[in-house]
């Protein structure tokens, strides 16, 4: 996936499923098992830095999303012993989950390097 702007295509999904993300236990979930039998809205984060952002899908009533029988879940890259204390401290109670190697974030195109490049693009 060159473009960091466009939507993952079937194969990069594919790849991406494939790989293991942790829990708040630290045990190896399959990213490809948390969306398999329903809707899933997956949000990205660069670090458990990001309160705010989290802090604001913690206000979304949960009704309306049960409704569409969607779920959200967030993903961080950083170590998995923080997630408890951040879902308490975000007052978000989905799951949250961790891609520490951020093996994940770079199939999918969100590595450093595309970080870099995006912000290159809008400096010319």
């Amino acid at each position: 996936m060159k473009d960091f702007k466009a939507i993952p295509d079937e194969k990069t999904i594919h790849r991406a499923s494939e790989l293991n993300v942790l829990d708040v236990n630290g045990e190896k979930v399959e990213f490809g098992s948390l969306f398999k039998d329903e809707k899933m809205v997956v949000v990205f984060i660069r670090h458990f830095f990001c309160r705010q952002y989290v802090e604001a899908l913690a206000v979304v009533p949960q009704k309306l999303l049960s409704h569409g029988a969607t779920r959200t879940i967030v993903i961080g890259c950083g170590n998995y012993q923080p997630i408890a204390n951040y879902t308490e401290s975000t007052n978000f109670f989905g799951p949250i989950y961790t891609d520490p190697m951020h093996q994940l974030y770079k199939v999918l195109g969100m590595d450093i390097e595309n970080h870099h490049q995006a912000k290159r693009r809008r400096a010319t």
